[in-house]
């Protein structure tokens, strides 16, 4: 499905935020909060370089806590 597709991409190119971005998605959307958790932290290493990227992944951390409750 889609989540393997995405993944794939991710397999390839681990830095694409778009894939990325949909990944945490689709967790989110299936309660997940943890395992999206988790991947936003994974990420935060492969952006460690980049303030842009991390305030991304940051700013979606936030809003999983804010979904989860």
């Amino acid at each position: 499905g889609a989540m393997n597709n995405l993944e794939k991409v991710l397999s390839i190119k681990p830095r694409r935020v778009d894939a990325f971005t949909h990944v945490i998605l689709v967790h989110a959307a299936k309660k997940e909060y943890s395992r999206a958790l988790e991947r936003c932290d994974r990420q935060l290493e492969l952006y460690g370089d980049s303030p842009v990227l991390r305030a991304m992944v940051y700013n979606l951390k936030g809003t999983l806590y804010l979904a989860r409750g």
